[in-house]
């Protein structure tokens, strides 16, 4: 759905990077805010726990 970063070019970005990852989907938003994400990061760079 999302018209501006298809989800192919972000497939062929994540594919490429070497460090650890995980991909979050969030299939009903396209770029609103994500507050469960957005929870997430904070707790990470507060504890560096997801």
């Amino acid at each position: 759905m999302d018209t501006y970063a298809p989800p192919q070019g972000q497939a062929a970005i994540y594919n490429r990077l070497t460090c650890p990852k995980q991909w979050k989907l969030y299939p009903k938003y396209i770029h609103e805010r994500v507050n469960f994400f957005e929870n997430q990061m904070l707790c990470f760079f507060k504890d560096g726990i997801v």
